[in-house]
């Protein structure tokens, strides 16, 4: 079960034997089912997870009407770390869109990760400067270019994703109605 989450630890770091078997130990297993919750909003987030299987939308509440704002599938890692860093309620959901298997590091077992592999902060920190570059564009691309722009980015770049994700919630994390990302679709042949 851990193969996966050794394989992408690897493409950061080097791993020796012994890593690898603390990997093993560190992380949990631990199955969602569909439109069940990794994290709720007002609940500290106290884990990272690795993604093993199935397919997960982070959103906020704004007065009752769900607004998504990424998603995160296999062989990615998942946390709410405006919520983890500071141990602070988490003003965000993250749910299930798929039953996932997922690989769960306590924040007290990370802090083992850390000290115990030989480059697990350089780790850490590379995985941080991924997300936060991710973020920093995906922002700046709400702000500057257009839905349709957006949707077909979402196209070009996650193509997978729009057979497993529901109009419903691409349209939310585009900023934009249902019908509108149907005319969109229309317009462009999607």
């Amino acid at each position: 079960m851990h193969e996966l989450l050794i394989a992408k630890i690897s493409t950061y770091i080097d791993l020796n034997d012994q890593d690898k078997l603390l990997i093993q130990e560190l992380f949990i297993p631990r199955k969602i089912l569909k439109n069940e919750y990794f994290l709720v909003e007002g609940k500290v987030c106290h884990e990272v997870a690795f993604i093993n299987s199935g397919l997960f939308r982070y959103f906020i509440d704004v007065d009752g009407d769900p607004k998504t704002i990424a998603f995160s599938k296999e062989n990615e890692f998942m946390s709410n770390y405006e919520s983890y860093l500071p141990k602070e309620p988490s003003t965000k959901y993250i749910q299930a869109l798929e039953d996932a298997e997922l690989l769960i590091l306590h924040r007290d077992n990370l802090d083992r990760f850390y000290a115990q592999v030989a480059e697990g902060d350089r780790f850490g920190r590379k995985v941080m400067e991924e997300l936060f570059v991710h973020y920093l564009k995906a922002l700046g691309a709400f702000y500057t270019a257009s839905p349709e722009e957006r949707y077909l980015s979402l196209v070009k770049d996650q193509p997978e994703l729009l057979q497993r994700i529901s109009q419903y919630h691409i349209a939310s994390y585009l900023g934009i109605q249902p019908q509108s990302l149907s005319r969109i679709r229309g317009r462009i042949g999607l």
